[in-house]
């Protein structure tokens, strides 16, 4: 493969092609492998599908490469060089496209690519990471703790929540019933009243807005008051990220049935793990951008939030989820 001098900016969703997320869990189970192993199998995914890099998987790189005494820092510098060589469509990330959508009123479908800035930013660090500008820096460093603030806020829910309903409450017969349960809460949280609209678009959505967008507070508060449930069928990506942040703020909460008829809890309700959801969720979100696209992915949690939607008809891709331990076997699943 030869060394990338650009961002592939032309992936379309309109060839034979579809375009496919990749995740932080395949890209290292490939590049665990010999080189010419994980050139082979990248190729596959090259002549399969246009593949999408999202901002939070060479973030998740990233901080992993950086952290301190990690044995695997060739590892993750691999995956960063894979990446570059790779050519992969750089997306925007989801809070930018929902910023586009649900705020300034725009179709982004015409364009899902990362803006220049951000992409040179990006660029720097997939090419030499240990020659961070100070601007990189930052911007790791405040994704960090963003992610920290989120996890948080998001667990301190759960435990109030989980006080006051009893535990039958969250006990659902099938993920079918699950899924329609959340459908049911966001329609509730956006339809109930004005203060509570605005209260819970506040939650999943204002600050991270207004951070990003400090100028166009008065805008996002425009677009929260006007909001509907049936008025998001207008704007789809949004509908289905606040789908999904509420998926990941009940799942690790809530149990449904195995195929043996017994209860399981949907996600690992460990703390540990669900520091991973942050990062699941954006890549979840990421996929749901693209209409005929693939998320692919090892982790099987990700691929079980991410099939409620194509499940349900909310989103016309489809979640792969392929077993770290049969990684070589890759291209038997891209059917």
């Amino acid at each position: 493969m030869g060394k990338m001098n650009h961002l592939n900016t032309t992936a379309s969703i309109n060839d034979e092609k579809p375009s496919a997320v990749i995740d932080n869990s395949l890209l290292q189970a490939i590049c665990k492998l010999s080189a010419e192993t994980s050139d082979a199998l990248i190729h596959i995914l090259q002549r399969k599908c246009h593949l999408v890099a999202t901002p939070i998987l060479i973030e998740e790189i990233v901080v992993s490469y950086f952290r301190l005494n990690n044995p695997n820092k060739p590892l993750f510098l691999k995956m960063l060089k894979m990446i570059q060589e790779a050519q992969p469509f750089l997306m925007e990330e989801p809070l930018e496209l929902i910023f586009r959508e649900f705020i300034l009123g725009e179709d982004i479908r015409a364009s899902l690519q990362l803006n220049n800035h951000m992409a040179r930013m990006y660029w720097e660090v997939i090419g030499d990471p240990d020659s961070l500008s100070a601007e990189a820096t930052q911007w790791i460093e405040g994704r960090t703790l963003e992610k920290l603030e989120r996890r948080g806020a998001r667990m301190e829910r759960q435990a109030k929540v989980g006080e006051k309903i009893e535990d039958q409450s969250w006990n659902f017969s099938n993920s079918a019933d699950f899924m329609e349960r959340t459908i049911c809460r966001l329609s509730h949280e956006m339809d109930y009243s004005s203060d509570l609209r605005i209260a819970r678009l506040d939650y999943y959505l204002g600050r991270n807005l207004t951070l990003r967008h400090p100028n166009s507070w008065a805008a996002i508060q425009k677009a929260f008051a006007e909001a509907r449930f049936d008025s998001l069928d207008k704007t789809r990506f949004t509908r289905n990220y606040l789908l999904n942040e509420l998926l990941y703020d009940w799942a690790p909460i809530s149990k449904t049935r195995n195929a043996s008829g017994d209860y399981f809890t949907i996600l690992n309700a460990e703390k540990n793990k669900q520091s991973n959801d942050e990062e699941d969720q954006q890549y979840v979100a990421s996929a749901l951008a693209w209409g005929r696209g693939w998320l692919l992915t090892c982790d099987k949690s990700m691929s079980l939030i991410a099939g409620f939607f194509s499940e349900r008809k909310l989103w016309t891709g489809k979640s792969v989820y392929i077993s770290p331990y049969e990684i070589e076997k890759l291209e038997s699943y891209l059917v």
